[in-house]
């Protein structure tokens, strides 16, 4: 009988729910850690859903979804803004535009 979340959670699937998230989380920090020496910083997640269902007998199912999300390729990022018509602008449309000309070079002789 488990009175604690934690002792739930060791207790459920005769303890191979933990084992096995034991097993994810030390695959996760072994992933982060690489990933962070390559790139500076990783992000990484595990999720863990419990669902319940009780019947009027007092008897409880309850099954568990577990995902880990592991730090993927290095992705570029870009900055767009939003112009004044809700669209994304590659540049910013606050910044001022300065007319600018183009001088040509003369070569030298």
């Amino acid at each position: 009988m488990a009175d604690t979340f934690d002792q739930f959670i060791f207790e459920f699937e005769s303890g191979s729910l933990n084992a096995e998230m034991t097993q994810e989380m030390n695959a996760l920090s072994e992933a982060l850690q690489k990933r962070a020496a390559e790139t500076g910083k990783a992000k990484g997640k595990i999720t863990i859903k419990l669902s319940f269902e009780a019947q009027n007998n007092g008897r409880v199912e309850s099954l568990a979804d577990a995902k880990v999300e592991t730090p993927g390729p290095r992705k570029a990022r870009e900055i767009r803004w939003i112009d004044k018509r809700g669209r994304l602008a590659a540049e910013d449309p606050r910044q001022t535009v300065l007319p600018m000309s183009t001088r040509r070079k003369e070569p030298v002789t």
